[in-house]
């Protein structure tokens, strides 16, 4: 009787022991897992402070070019300006001009 006891005692230390290695390697696995998991939210977290810092230098150049076009625009504006204020300075002078001609003529 006690030799059954001692068989069963040890069958159930093998199973124990066998439950015990399968539970260390499925943990080894998981943390391998993990530690992958952590690897590849370093590596995205990387790629997105790299994309966060290139979008930043494109919206400064976006902010660059805006300004710019806002000068260019005025500057447009100011030239359209002054083109027309000649225009009417012109049309003034070929008016005197054309008055002038028709004095020396009628004279």
């Amino acid at each position: 009787m006690p030799r059954d006891g001692e068989g069963m005692r040890a069958t159930e230390i093998s199973f124990l022991q066998e439950q015990n290695k399968l539970v260390l390697e499925t943990l080894e696995r998981v943390e391998q897992e993990r530690e992958q998991a952590h690897e590849q939210i370093r590596a995205c977290q990387d790629r997105d402070a790299s994309l966060r810092s290139e979008l930043q230098a494109i919206n400064d150049k976006i902010g660059s070019l805006a300004e710019r076009l806002r000068q260019d625009k005025s500057e447009t504006a100011s030239k359209d300006e002054h083109v027309r204020v000649l225009s009417e300075q012109n049309k003034q002078m070929l008016t005197m001009l054309e008055t002038e001609e028709q004095k020396a003529k009628a004279t």
